[in-house]
């Protein structure tokens, strides 16, 4: 288990080749807390800068705890499949699923 890490923080892709691509969370929002009877989530939205790239990206991020834990450090990282790509793209997603009305 981990502790969600304090901003800023190291952060590291592990590509399915085994390449690597490292970089800084440099800002992030406020960890908003769900609390379910399958245990809880912890969200919030990172701001990334890559250390080979200018744009910086936004991360959807989230963590685990299994029901009936309440450490800081039972938090397991969940989010290895999630959002991660520039700034413009997720605007351009957000502005999309909004024109949609995917957000009612």
């Amino acid at each position: 288990m981990a502790k969600i890490r304090d901003v800023p923080c190291k952060v590291t892709f592990t590509y399915p080749d085994k390449s690597k691509k490292k970089g800084e969370v440099i800002d992030a929002t406020d960890i908003h807390l769900h609390k379910s009877g399958k245990g809880d989530y912890a969200t919030r939205i990172e701001l990334i800068k890559f250390d080979d790239e200018e744009k910086k990206h936004i991360r959807f991020a989230y963590w685990r705890r299994p029901k009936g834990k309440k450490g800081d450090s039972d938090w397991k990282w969940a989010s290895q499949t999630t959002w991660v790509f520039p700034v413009d793209v997720t605007i351009e997603a957000i502005e999309e699923a909004k024109k949609k009305g995917l957000f009612g």
